[in-house]
């Protein structure tokens, strides 16, 4: 029911993210999903929205603790005064928050997202589109079941490394990004967990 014109610019957005290949004589097919451009903000997206599995939550959340540790060790050698006064605005705003609500996503997404470009590496604030979304899903969970990380906790472990970072220490600006995240991870996992037993299991798309 659509014009060629459609269905070819079609096939080649999901072949330009790695979802399909079409040679001639053979056709178009599905590859592996080894083979997907999994960081594409789309297909980022699309997995959030069927709601994904744990393990690709892990997965995402190993990519953060890769990352963004090594963000913050950099923007500790690297920041100015105005990467450090975003980032106390940003803490600002997040301790004036309720943890789940929609102005502690966007204190905490900026927050994390002035960290990457305090680093002054491109390529590492280049994946910011992954992190945020990372964001974004646990937020939603926090909203639905908003019964884990206390404002204070998480006011209390992003003041941390802003101290570390204002203090220019890079190995401890590193270890207390790592604490963040890690502490994020366990607070998605354990929503997640409780949302399916609340839901019985169904969609929480």
């Amino acid at each position: 029911g659509v014009s060629r014109t459609a269905y070819r610019e079609a096939l080649r957005t999901l072949s330009a993210k790695g979802l399909i290949t079409s040679l001639p004589k053979v056709g178009t097919r599905i590859t592996p999903r080894a083979q997907w451009n999994i960081l594409d903000p789309d297909l980022l997206s699309w997995s959030f929205e069927a709601e994904p599995d744990e393990k690709f939550i892990r997965d995402l959340f190993e990519l953060r603790n890769t990352v963004e540790p090594t963000a913050a060790a950099m923007a500790a050698q690297r920041r100015d005064e105005q990467d450090l006064e975003n980032l106390a605005a940003a803490l600002a705003r997040l301790a004036g928050c309720s943890p789940g609500s929609a102005g502690s996503f966007a204190a905490e997404a900026d927050f994390h997202r002035y960290v990457l470009l305090a680093s002054k590496n491109e390529a590492l604030a280049g994946l910011w589109s992954a992190i945020e979304l990372t964001l974004r899903w646990s937020a939603k969970l926090q909203r639905m079941l908003p019964v884990h990380l206390t404002r204070e906790k998480l006011v209390t472990e992003h003041s941390r490394l802003l101290d570390r970072i204002i203090a220019g220490q890079a190995a401890e600006s590193q270890a207390a990004m790592s604490e963040v995240i890690t502490e994020c991870f366990a607070d998605a996992i354990a929503n997640l967990r409780q949302v399916r037993r609340v839901t019985g299991g169904k969609s929480i798309a």
